[in-house]
């Protein structure tokens, strides 16, 4: 009798192990098959921040930079202001400006008279908002029987018509802003309101440097 125990008991124990080690090897095969956070490598949130920082650093983004600014005021005066009659005249015609920048330029124009334009020159172009003041009043483009002169400039799209001196005012006063190039150049300007001298309108101020054409030069 005391045999068939001892049998017994150790059947029993041979089950509990069997069933022991099998649970522990399924346990150690799925622990196996999940990855462990220890394992997975993980980036600190500030080290994220600071790439994005580097990255908008390194290309601009997300940075302003403010745009320079400079001002200048020309003058037009006709023939009898300057001495030499049928002779108007920009004063100064040349001006230095600095690259980069956006530059406000005020005309003040105390000539009365309109000329001949090329069609489509009372338009206003190549203005940082596409528009210019006229004495205060902002618009796109003057008819054209009130252009007196104009500052032209081909290369940059540059189109600013100057309007005549009404007879209440003492001159016209138009402003302008537009934005230079990058880099140091010379911009050449021509009043293309056939205003000068001989049969066409387009001798003697219009053809004459520092009269009805000159240069801005970019630095």
């Amino acid at each position: 009798m005391k045999s068939k125990k001892v049998l017994v008991f150790s059947g029993v124990a041979l089950l509990s192990m069997f069933s022991v080690s099998a649970c522990g090897a399924a346990n150690s095969q799925t622990a196996s098959s999940q990855p462990q956070a220890s394992t997975a490598p993980t980036k600190p949130a500030a080290s994220s921040t600071s790439s994005a920082n580097a990255t908008n650093g390194g290309n601009g983004a997300g940075t302003s930079k403010a745009v320079a600014k400079a001002s200048f005021t020309m003058t037009v005066e006709t023939g009898k202001m300057d001495g030499k009659s049928g002779w108007p005249e920009y004063t100064p015609a040349n001006l230095t400006l600095p690259a980069n920048a956006d530059v406000t330029i005020t005309v003040n124009s105390y000539d009365d008279g309109n000329a001949p334009i090329p069609s489509g020159d009372n338009k206003v172009t190549g203005t940082v908002d596409g528009t210019m003041t006229v004495d205060g009043k902002s618009v796109t483009s003057i008819p054209t029987k009130d252009v007196a002169h104009t500052i032209t400039i081909s290369s940059i799209g540059l189109n600013i018509p100057i309007a005549v001196k009404t007879s209440s005012e003492k001159y016209s006063a138009t402003e302008f802003t537009f934005h230079t190039p990058s880099k140091p150049t010379t911009l050449d300007w021509q009043c293309m309101a056939a205003c000068g001298s001989g049969s066409s309108g387009w001798q003697g101020a219009m053809a004459t440097d520092g009269w009805m054409k000159g240069t801005f030069n970019v630095q």
